[in-house]
């Protein structure tokens, strides 16, 4: 995993301090260091500018987080909205459209269609493999729900 660098370490105060500190060796005629003299002044302006470019240089803007991740070979998918299979029991009541409900995690969803409250029985589970289909309905309960993501990931076969 890659660490971040914080760019942006040096307050102003700091970077003035810094460069005061230089001055005695890189000039040692120049002993006014007040405010008033031009030098300190352009010195102060040169340490706001430095900071201004830290602050910029630190942020991580959304262009450069896709910048990044184009680097990297990833591109992001257009926004769409979120879907789930919704496991209903044969208890359950009937659901309208437009129903909402919770995840464990407090997740909020609306359904797109409507649940009826008499629901068909699944009658077989039946996969292909080789021109051969094989009835796996009695590796499922008792036939009224079926994992099927479970069965897409894992079976080399065909649904039908």
């Amino acid at each position: 995993m890659l660490v971040s660098r914080r760019l942006d370490d040096q307050r102003y105060e700091e970077i003035v301090a810094e460069a005061e500190g230089r001055l005695p060796w890189l000039c040692p005629v120049w002993t006014d260091h007040n405010a008033h003299d031009p030098g300190i002044t352009l010195l102060e302006l040169m340490a706001w500018y430095k900071e201004m470019q830290q602050y910029q240089m630190d942020q991580m803007t959304p262009a450069v987080q896709r910048k990044l991740l184009e680097l990297a070979g990833l591109h992001l998918l257009p926004a769409r909205p979120a879907a789930l299979a919704v496991e209903v029991t044969p208890e359950a009541p009937a659901y309208p459209a437009l129903e909402r409900l919770t995840t464990p995690q407090e997740a909020l969803f609306e359904l797109a269609e409507p649940v009826p409250a008499v629901r068909p029985k699944l009658a077989a589970i039946l996969v292909e493999r080789d021109g051969q289909r094989l009835d796996v309905k009695g590796l499922v309960d008792d036939g009224t729900r079926a994992a099927w993501w479970w069965w897409k990931n894992r079976c080399c076969g065909k649904f039908r």
